[in-house]
């Protein structure tokens, strides 16, 4: 069990550690890199998270509770339902960009809008609501010590990583994000579609 937390701190820490402005701007001096980090800050994520999927296949679990054909529903239901959170949001950015195949910048010397359409006219950070509800499905459909872990630390990753998001834009698109920030929820949708956020 150990090995698994100490595989995701280090996974997360790393995750938050590149994404980092500073850390950015640092590490972009060279041309090349400019253009491919989006590329290969993704290509680490998806390796990272490889491997932690493959240190939990390796860790002693212990369940918490048997499950029923309605832990099972509802579990299920609560991670196709982060799944489709997680699809819906994507539709709001250009998925080409995100993933770094267009080769912009991370300097971002072209200039993205704050995005505040979609699924982010009901919650400001839908990504990570989507994931809240795929690792709280998970735990339920697989009540186990290892799946604890992996939610727990998931969570806590989260809650840390959006204060620092919230910093970042903040910095980025300054006013326009405070007004938002005062119409739309943070993390949980309150079910209410802001029409016009700014």
């Amino acid at each position: 069990m150990l090995l698994l937390v100490v595989t995701l701190c280090v996974y997360y820490g790393l995750h938050s550690f590149l994404a980092a402005s500073s850390i950015k701007k640092h590490l972009i001096q060279s041309q090349w890199l400019k253009k491919y980090y989006r590329i290969i800050y993704n290509s680490i994520a998806v390796v990272g998270l490889l491997l932690v999927f493959y240190v939990y296949t390796l860790t002693e679990r212990e369940a918490i509770w048997q499950t029923t054909i309605w832990t099972k529903i509802l579990g299920l239901g609560g991670s196709f339902s982060g799944i489709w959170v997680i699809y819906q949001a994507m539709k709001g950015y250009a998925v080409r960009e995100f993933l770094g195949l267009n080769e912009v910048s991370v300097d971002n010397s072209k200039e993205v809008s704050l995005q505040t359409v979609g699924f982010n006219s009901y919650v400001r950070h839908p990504l990570y609501f989507g994931t809240l509800l795929l690792v709280a499905g998970a735990f339920i459909l697989f009540p186990n010590t290892g799946t604890l872990a992996v939610a727990v630390l998931t969570v806590l990753y989260l809650l840390i990583g959006i204060q620092l998001e919230e910093k970042k834009l903040i910095q980025e698109y300054g006013q326009a994000y405070l007004d938002y920030q005062k119409q739309v929820p943070m993390l949980l949708p309150t079910g209410r579609k802001k029409k016009h956020v700014l």
